[in-house]
């Protein structure tokens, strides 16, 4: 799992372009009056029929404020017939009157300590009395007043590394912001690299208009695309998320061994190691070893390699994504069998990649025929001696070895050593069952000529394994000696 570290910052800021929260909230206080009116009419209290009688209502607001919707009904009798009304303000209206119906005074308002009047001139048709009702109504003035609803609101933002290299950290700033009116209580913050939970925190009180800063460090666990989510939550159910993608990139190391398949004890081989970056990000500090086998020598190749236990090493400083270093290493070969040389990549941060090779190296015998001569022109009659040098400068036995020396026909074999046959001029030395690797046959032969000359020396050597034929002639002039003069130390000359 991601390994994380959530930091909250100590101090509280404004968001940006945020007005400072208001004060705390008070208590409110409603009231409400209802107005005080006064009605009241005055007349005659005695009217003759057929004769108009005048009475006038009055309407009086005794209080401080308005009073507004007023309706002011007057009763009548059938028989009593209204011949005229005249109001001071407001609208008269007459309903039923012709079967007893009311006179209907509505005013809009009335100011406080004001007062309106209705003048009505009426008639009796009939010998009777009457009352003279009045009924008022009015609307009581609505009261109100404003109420504030404070509402906190979360918003959550991450910024930072959007691109990050495997075991490194990324740096990330989460802000917990409240745009809302009113303060946010029990803010409490998760957050998450994909299904992994990086860690949690208490936030506290976020108020109106601020924010709160929270400083993430986290380092990825897995290569590739992968989301950071952080969860917000407070009191009431108050719940605000926000994603951010990031990449992490990683060195990918791929080696790769090449060399030959098969060769002879005692050879120079190559071997190329190719060191190759498969990923997208840089591998520096790259360690590279060789796994020499037993019997194997490294020669050259390499310009700062270093000798180790079990072969050589050297390092890449870096080696960028997609690209290839490759390298040539020459050894020599001694041993023989299967022999496995291996190749191995690695970097601090835990990147291993390895290859490997195997090479058959096969021992073969190797002889080398060296017959040295006398130096310099000699004697006829004078003993003359020849060595015969057969080496094995292989790897393995030489097996049933035959030496044969032939001397010309005015050449005359004196002496050899060792067990051999002299059958006509020729020398058949006695097979030699093996030769060990860096072993070595001597012979040697003394002749004597009879005649001058140049006369030919020839040696011929014959193996059964490895199936091999050598020979060698060398040549030496000889010539005849003036009577009286002395005889000279023979030499041996090396070709």
């Amino acid at each position: 799992a991601p390994s994380a570290e959530l930091v909250l910052r100590p101090e509280t800021t404004l968001s940006i372009g945020a007005t400072p929260p208001a004060e705390a909230a008070r208590d409110v206080r409603l009231d409400s009056q209802v107005p005080s009116l006064r009605v009241a009419a005055a007349g005659p209290d005695t009217v003759i029929v057929g004769k108009p009688a005048t009475y006038l209502v009055t309407l009086a607001n005794q209080g401080e404020f308005a009073a507004r919707k007023i309706t002011v009904q007057v009763a009548l009798p059938a028989w009593l017939n209204l011949e005229a009304s005249k109001a001071t303000a407001g609208i008269v209206r007459r309903e039923n009157l012709a079967a007893g119906g009311q006179l209907i005074w509505d005013i809009d308002e009335v100011g406080g300590q004001k007062e309106d009047a209705l003048s009505l001139t009426l008639v009796p048709q009939e010998g009777r009395g009457f009352d003279l009702a009045l009924d008022w109504s009015v609307r009581p003035p609505a009261s109100t007043t404003p109420i504030t609803v404070k509402e906190p609101k979360l918003k959550l933002e991450i910024a930072g590394t959007d691109d990050v290299v495997f075991g490194g950290t990324a740096a990330n700033t989460i802000t917990v912001s409240n745009p809302g009116t009113g303060d946010a209580h029990a803010v409490s913050l998760k957050v998450y690299s994909d299904a992994d939970e990086l860690g949690n925190l208490e936030v506290g009180t976020v108020p109106a208009g601020a924010q709160r800063t929270v400083d993430l460090n986290f380092r990825p666990a897995k290569v590739g695309a992968g989301t950071l989510r952080a969860v917000a939550a407070g009191e009431r159910g108050l719940e605000a998320a926000s994603t951010r993608a990031y990449q992490v990139r990683r060195a990918a190391l791929h080696v790769q061994l090449e060399g030959s398949m098969f060769e002879f004890a005692g050879s120079e081989a190559a071997y190329v190691v190719r060191v190759a970056n498969t990923g997208d990000a840089d591998a520096e500090n790259v360690m590279v070893t060789l796994s020499l086998p037993g019997g194997t020598k490294y020669l050259s190749g390499l310009e700062a390699a270093t000798a180790t236990s079990s072969g050589i090493a050297w390092t890449i400083d870096r080696v960028g994504p997609g690209a290839e270093r490759v390298f040539t290493v020459i050894c020599e070969l001694s041993g023989a069998g299967e022999l496995q040389f291996a190749a191995r990549a690695s970097t601090p941060d835990h990147l291993v990649a390895t290859g490997a090779v195997v090479t058959r190296v096969q021992s073969a015998a190797d002889l080398k025929l060296e017959v040295l001569d006398p130096k310099g022109p000699r004697a006829v009659e004078e003993d003359v001696s020849y060595e015969i040098h057969v080496s094995n400068r292989g790897t393995a036995e030489a097996r049933q070895i035959s030496i044969v020396a032939v001397c010309s026909p005015e050449v005359e074999t004196i002496d050899v050593t060792g067990n051999a046959a002299v059958k006509s001029g020729q020398v058949f030395f006695r097979p030699v069952a093996e030769l060990k690797p860096q072993g070595k046959i001597v012979q040697k032969v003394t002749v004597r000529a009879h005649k001058p000359g140049n006369h030919v020396f020839r040696v011929i050597v014959q193996c059964d394994d490895p199936e091999t034929r050598l020979a060698s002639d060398e040549t030496t002039r000889f010539f005849v000696r003036p009577e009286g003069q002395a005889l000279l130390a023979p030499g041996i000359e090396t070709r």
